[in-house]
């Protein structure tokens, strides 16, 4: 038995050394009344509403703001939990003599707790099902099972996260790891199997990529699985499950194909059961064999459906030999139907193409010639039209591959020839219908809208009126006019749109100056036109569909005018060469960015190597100091980056070291006031503004680490920090948060270093000794002792604490040799040495357990 205490204590939080152990230890004392206490207790617990949920989704980050904190700590719940699971399977043999069957019990305890069916306890005590599911795996089987089958709306609300970030919450996620756990167990593969099959068909979450399918091919992988259920078992419940539910099977087969650069992760495994069964290994025969296996489900679950078939050819370069002849020898024996074969036409194009342009060391990999021709059979068979036939040229960025050897150039002029000769093919056999029918059907319709000008000598006003008909309809617009545009100059286009004045709506017209280059030229002719048009124009260039080109000496006037309409997420997006712009242009747009921008759900391109690469520029272009300062706080975490890459941070620091008002906004910024309520401070604020400026301020106060007064040879002027520090009190003070603000200071005083001087300076000793606040005192304790929590260091399995104990000797001997002059912070730097000396203690017996 492990020597010392069974319990030990960090801070205020007391946790147990061993559990495992102290059952052990306890078990013989624990009485039947014991056991109806802590039944009464865990219930009482557990099933206590949180009152977060009483808030909007977007408010729950900020519960502590609205008072809204659960009654009840996350450490007693999983304390509670953790002892519920070990009572169930190590309470027997641990000692516990009762006229009460253990197991039986805490099934009973699992099903009474888990009886609602209201969401909102199900989100309550989601972060705890895990747990539960592992101590009382038939009871949470049981209950997960009826709710599928009577409440699906409710499984369906609890997987349905539509966003994912800071400010939602996925309330699906320690089902799936209670599943996962399960999982391992081969008597309950099969119920966690058809219960994640329904799950699956209930799933409408998007944000987040821990899905039940993903749970389910986890489980199942053949060269990782997460089970310990021979091949045997799986193969055998795979074709039950392709039975009972083939949509899911399929999905699932199409899933376990063997992919190029496949990644595996583990999933969740039970903490307490099962603890001597962990390896798993899988024979290459078994592999291959999973492989034959998988191959052959793939094709009897396709079937003859071309949609389902679309997947198989996808798949078909995943598999190699005999198993991709088997797909290719299978696609000859189906007649398809031609009517629902579009996606299909297209993919076997892609393949048929890929092989086709494939080099001589591409051969191991290259289909047969036999095989080829036999997929062209197919191909031909399928197409209805020229449309059918020719639609692939518009899905693909060259028709034929550059692997040829032939130059960019070459390449282009080849493609456009085909192009405009595939749309006059089209149009011969079905007429502009059948052009207007492949729109929204290709991935380049700029191309097509292209081609198809070449086909026309004279512009077809039907064809602009198109524009009003989706995203992929304006993009074909804008192909076609700027077909006759590069032909035929600016002065056409000014031409055509006086006489479509009055003719066409501005959606319309505006179209003929976003097919062309945006450059001084088209600007001045769309303004005089009338401002209206002039305004559109800004508002919808550089959108999806409205994309043209610029020239890079006019990248500087593109990003003024975009700012000076507030899109700055398309100013950033347009970017290519910070050098061509001024600085003051690139300020105003990062400065703009995140104060008034307009186009906020709009994402950036490489956000952050662009936003610091920008602020290089600012930097070396020497920029106005209070605006640099400025941008720092915007992007502080940004720019702030850890690791290998450099702090960009230079003016913020400055700043703060010289207005302490500034400390007591950014204290302000962070704690809610030590009087009232904050909600005047906040109003017409986002929760998620909030907690981003909350979070901001946390991160710069933590990285605080130069004294004010500090001068630039490394010495520090005192009389500069003490002033300061009272300046920057009273602030705190008449924000109403001077408790805060004090223990911010102290944070500062423990974490600084003076050059050229032992820690702590002196003057800081007279510092603590004069104010002698409790909570300056504090912030000081928490400010050395968390003064390398930012840095990661890994300690290797076979080291020891004895670094740490080195330090702890040091603050001993500090402590003591400051206690006669300076006793205030001898007291803390002694409270210092004992709480690393208790942490130290801990982990060793935690690793002695942990060997044990």
């Amino acid at each position: 038995m492990i020597t010392g205490s069974p319990v030990t204590q960090i801070a205020n939080k007391w946790e147990a050394v061993s559990p495992y152990d102290l059952l052990y230890i306890v078990g013989k004392y624990i009485t039947e009344e014991d056991l109806r206490l802590f039944e009464s207790l865990f219930l009482t617990v557990m099933s206590a509403h949180d009152p977060t949920l009483d808030l909007e989704p977007h408010l729950r980050v900020a519960a502590s703001l609205y008072k809204k904190e659960d009654q009840y700590s996350k450490w007693l719940k999983t304390g509670i939990s953790q002892t519920l699971a070990l009572l169930s399977i190590f309470g027997e043999d641990s000692g516990i003599n009762t006229s009460i069957d253990l197991h039986a019990w805490i099934n009973q305890i699992v099903r009474k707790l888990l009886n609602a069916q209201e969401l909102r306890f199900w989100q309550t005590i989601e972060s705890k099902i895990d747990i539960l599911a592992e101590a009382a795996p038939q009871a949470f089987l049981g209950k997960m099972e009826d709710l599928v089958q009577k409440h699906p709306e409710l499984i369906a609300e609890l997987f349905n996260d539509q966003e994912s970030g800071l400010w939602s919450h996925p309330y699906h996620t320690h089902i799936l790891w209670a599943l996962e756990v399960l999982a391992w167990d081969a008597s309950l593969l099969p119920r966690v199997t058809f219960l994640l099959a329904k799950i699956i068909r209930l799933d409408k979450g998007t944000a987040y990529a821990n899905r039940p399918a993903h749970t389910l091919s986890s489980i199942f992988r053949w060269w990782y699985p997460q089970t310990f259920a021979t091949y045997q078992d799986r193969k055998e419940l795979l074709n039950t499950l392709a039975k009972r539910f083939p949509d899911v099977a399929l999905s699932l087969i199409i899933s376990l194909t063997p992919q190029l650069s496949e990644v595996a992760m583990d999933t969740h495994k039970p903490v307490w059961r099962m603890r001597e069964r962990y390896q798993i290994k899988v024979s290459q025969a078994e592999y291959i064999e999973g492989l034959t296996f998988n191959c052959d489900k793939l094709l009897e679950l396709a079937g003859s459906d071309p949609q389902k078939w679309v997947r198989v050819i996808e798949l078909a370069d995943d598999h190699q030999g005999f198993l991709r002849d088997k797909i290719i020898e299978k696609i000859l024996t189906i007649d398809f139907d031609t009517a629902k074969s579009d996606n299909l036409r297209e993919r076997l194009y892609t393949l048929m193409r890929s092989h086709a342009a494939a080099t001589k060391k591409d051969s191991s990999w290259r289909l047969s010639s036999e095989h080829q021709a036999a997929l062209k059979q197919v191909y031909d068979k399928i197409n209805r039209s020229a449309a059918d036939r020719y639609i692939s040229y518009f899905n693909a960025e060259y028709i034929e591959s550059r692997s040829t050897g032939d130059d960019w150039e070459k390449q282009q002029k080849l493609t456009a020839k085909k192009r405009t000769e595939a749309i006059g093919l089209i149009i011969k056999d079905g007429g502009l219908e059948s052009v207007y029918e492949m729109i929204p059907k290709v991935k380049y319709p700029f191309w097509l809208g292209r081609a198809l000008s070449k086909v026309h000598k004279k512009l077809n006003t039907d064809v602009i009126l198109k524009i009003e008909d989706g995203e992929n309809f304006q993009r074909a617009v804008i192909g076609y006019i700027s077909g006759f545009a590069e032909e035929h100059g600016t002065t056409w286009i000014e031409k055509q749109v006086k006489h479509f004045t009055g003719k066409l709506a501005d959606q319309h017209l505006i179209a003929f100056y976003l097919a062309t280059e945006a450059c001084p030229v088209i600007w001045e002719s769309v303004k005089k036109q009338n401002t209206a048009l002039y305004d559109l124009y800004w508002q919808v260039i550089f959108t999806g569909f409205y994309h043209p080109w610029f020239s890079a000496e006019n990248n500087d006037a593109v990003i003024q005018h975009l700012n000076s309409y507030k899109r700055y997420s398309t100013s950033l997006n347009c970017i290519y060469d910070e050098k061509r712009l001024k600085p003051e242009t690139v300020a105003a747009t990062l400065i703009g960015y995140v104060a008034d921008n307009t186009e906020t759900d709009k994402p950036l391109r490489s956000q952050e190597y662009q936003i610091r690469k920008l602020y290089k520029y600012l930097l070396a272009a020497d920029y106005d100091p209070d605006q640099m300062h400025l941008m720092e706080w915007y992007y502080f975490k940004l720019l702030k980056k850890d690791g290998h890459e450099k702090s960009l941070i230079t003016y913020l620091y400055d700043n703060l070291n010289k207005h302490p008002d500034f400390f007591a906004r950014l204290v302000q910024f962070l704690y809610i006031p030590e009087e009232g309520t904050p909600e005047e401070e906040i109003k017409g604020m986002s929760a998620e503004n909030v907690q981003g400026r909350a979070q901001n301020a946390d991160a710069v106060l933590n990285g605080w680490i130069e004294l004010p007064g500090l001068t630039k040879d490394g010495t520090a002027d005192f009389e500069v920090l003490k002033q300061y520090i009272t300046d920057a009190l009273e602030q705190c003070s008449i924000l109403k948060r001077k408790k805060h603000g004090t223990r911010e200071i102290g944070k500062l005083l423990g974490r600084a270093e003076v050059p050229g001087s032992d820690w702590p300076h002196p003057e800081i000793c007279e510092i603590i000794e004069s104010y002698d606040y409790p909570d300056l005192n504090e912030g000081f304790f928490s400010g050395y002792y968390n003064r390398h929590a930012g840095e990661v260091r890994i300690r290797p399995a076979t080291a020891s604490y004895d670094s740490d104990s080195s330090e702890v000797v040091h603050l001993k001997a500090l402590s003591q040799n400051l206690g006669s002059k300076y006793p205030v912070t001898a007291r803390i730097i002694n409270d210092i040495a004992l709480s690393k000396q208790h942490w130290i203690d801990f982990m060793n017996k935690r690793d002695r357990q942990d060997e044990f």
